[in-house]
């Protein structure tokens, strides 16, 4: 297999595992499903032209869309979507990059499963540390027994062939918040945070949400999960502007049926890989950041919001964010801040306010 422009040996060892096992794959159309790091089409788009990638990670997708993409342009395809089009022409062969949950792994293995030939073949990889050996039975249900297995760079790849029927899998869930003398209901998608349930630092943010003393014209809900905090704002100043961004896929799809549930379709929600797509000024900031990405802990996200947010506020605007007790953004704030304020704190969570200007 040539390769033009990138070495496998940049990659992640599943990258370079799946590299190796498809040195004796041919396939007209392939499908590669959930990319778990930039620069897939850049590797594969010139050995498999007519390929798709399939992001449910913004970051990742607008990465390859700047840098890689170009050189491959006409050649392969790249999609942000939860799935593809019901419409779209089917794959031979797929490589799924195993995501964490198993209600996600059902959730994508039917999304792939609908993309693919009958028979066609499927390279699923992830890491030991992942689920990917306890999974047999949920690979026999969408693929059939699994024909082999191999093992490198940390990681498990296993081959399967499609099923003769592909087995439909949703996975939403909804829960219904109460909160201010009024309630609302939340539908989630697998992969979102707080799946199925609110969770306790959104519950605790929420709680003391009204009693900041935060007024506002235009707000900006930064990693809205399943919409839960700028709903319960939306819902309270029905006539305020209130935007909603995420990196994930899964959570801009339950956003928007969280909004339709609670008939607020007027609110703007679109990705953002944290402020990368933001344009506009906001006099109030809302999160509750990330704590992890993938299977590792990663602060990263959260330093990128509280490191620039003070950019997309008006001169009176705030910042206000829930963290875990042990984190220390309290001190990060001070320094992109003028003031810093501590709202509430609990033995898990503090919510933090932040003034900008």
């Amino acid at each position: 297999m040539s390769l033009i422009g990138r070495n496998p040996k940049d990659f992640s060892g599943a990258t370079q595992l799946v590299h190796m096992a498809l040195e004796t794959v041919q396939a007209e159309r392939s499908l590669f499903a959930l990319p778990t790091e930039p620069g897939l089409p850049q590797l594969f788009g010139s050995d498999y032209p007519g390929s798709d990638f399939l992001y449910h990670d913004y970051t990742i997708y607008r990465h390859d869309l700047l840098h890689s993409f170009p050189a491959t342009a006409g050649r392969v395809g790249l999609h942000f979507a939860a799935r593809l089009d019901s419409g779209s022409p089917l794959h031979d062969v797929a490589v799924v990059y195993l995501p964490k949950g198993k209600e996600l792994i059902r959730f994508v293995f039917s999304a792939v499963s609908d993309a693919l030939e009958p028979s066609a073949r499927v390279l699923i990889v992830g890491d030991k540390r992942s689920s990917i050996r306890s999974i047999n039975s949920v690979i026999r249900t969408y693929f059939g027994d699994p024909l082999s297995s191999r093992y490198g760079r940390h990681c498990v790849l296993i081959e399967a062939r499609r099923a003769a029927a592909p087995m439909p899998f949703d996975g939403r869930k909804s829960y219904v918040v109460k909160w201010s003398r009024t309630e609302f209901g939340v539908v989630t998608l697998p992969g979102v945070f707080s799946y199925g349930k609110l969770d306790s630092g959104t519950k605790f943010l929420l709680e003391n949400l009204l009693t900041s003393g935060l007024e506002f014209q235009s707000a900006l809900d930064c990693g809205c999960g399943g919409g839960v905090i700028g709903t319960a704002l939306k819902l309270i100043h029905p006539s305020r502007d209130i935007e909603f961004v995420d990196s994930n896929i899964m959570a801009l799809e339950s956003t928007r049926e969280t909004l339709r549930r609670n008939d607020l379709e007027d609110c703007h929600v679109y990705p953002s890989d944290v402020f990368s797509d933001v344009r506009g000024q906001y006099d109030l900031i809302v999160s509750n950041p990330p704590y992890h990405t993938g299977l590792a802990t990663d602060y990263s996200v959260t330093e990128r919001l509280v490191g620039e947010a003070n950019r997309y506020l008006t001169k009176s605007g705030r910042l206000m964010i829930v963290t875990n007790a042990f984190s220390k953004y309290a001190s990060h704030l001070r320094n992109s801040f003028r003031e810093v304020e501590m709202v509430a704190r609990r033995r898990q969570y503090r919510v933090i306010v932040a003034h900008g200007g």
